[in-house]
C-alpha cells in the first residue's frame, strides 16, 4: 500500500516536472524577484504595482493577520455581549437574541455567504453611492467611514493620544460598582 501511494506521488511528479520542461517553465522561486503588476488596495506596508512578488506576499500575509486577528477580537466581544444580553432580565432583548443565534447558527454557512454577496451586489456603483452626511458612503465595493490618518507620527503622538483614548474609559464605580 505504501509502494502504491509512494509510486503515485514518484508519478505526478515525474508527469508534472516533464510538462513543465515542455511549456518552458522553470520550477524554484525565482519569480519571488519579479515586478507584481497589480495594486493591492489596502496594505500595512507600502506596496506598489512594481514591487516584487515577495513583497506582495508580505503584503497579504499581513492583511491576512491583521483581518483574523481583529475578526477574532470583534468575534469574542460581540459574543460575550450577546451571550450577557441573552442572560438579561429583559425578556424582549433575551428572546431577540435567542432568536439571532438560533437563524444564524442554523443557517448554512455558504448560504449566509450567498446572501452577503448578493447584498453587496445590490448596492449603487461607486459614483452613486449612497451617502450619509457626505462623510459615509455605501457602495457595492463596501463601506467607506472617515478615519484618522498619522502621517509621521513620533511617539510622543502616539502616547498624547494613547493618554486622550485612556482618560475617555469610565473610572470605577461609573458601571454600578459600589465605591468605599
Amino acid at each position: 500500500m505504501i509502494l502504491a501511494v509512494v509510486a503515485l506521488f514518484w508519478l505526478f511528479g515525474h508527469n508534472t516536472a516533464a510538462t513543465m520542461v515542455r511549456v518552458g517553465i522553470t520550477p524554484g522561486f525565482g519569480f519571488l524577484a519579479r515586478p507584481a503588476n497589480f495594486e493591492i488596495g489596502e496594505a500595512p506596508i507600502a506596496f506598489a504595482a512594481g514591487d516584487p512578488y515577495a513583497r506582495a506576499i508580505l503584503a497579504g500575509f499581513l492583511n491576512t493577520l491583521r483581518v483574523a486577528v481583529l475578526g477574532c477580537v470583534f468575534a469574542t466581544l460581540f459574543g460575550v455581549l450577546l451571550g450577557v444580553a441573552s442572560l438579561s432580565g429583559n425578556l424582549l432583548l433575551a428572546v431577540l437574541v435567542r432568536w439571532y443565534v438560533e437563524v444564524i447558527r442554523n443557517t448554512p454557512l455558504l448560504l449566509q455567504l450567498f446572501f452577503w454577496i448578493a447584498l453587496a451586489k445590490s448596492f449603487p456603483p461607486p459614483r452613486q453611492a449612497i451617502s450619509a452626511f457626505h462623510s459615509f458612503f455605501l457602495s457595492n465595493r463596501g463601506v467607506f467611514l472617515p478615519g484618522l490618518v498619522l502621517h509621521d507620527a513620533t511617539a510622543i503622538t502616539w502616547s498624547a493620544a494613547t493618554a486622550w483614548s485612556s482618560s475617555l474609559a469610565p473610572g470605577p464605580g461609573s458601571c454600578g460598582e459600589a465605591r468605599n
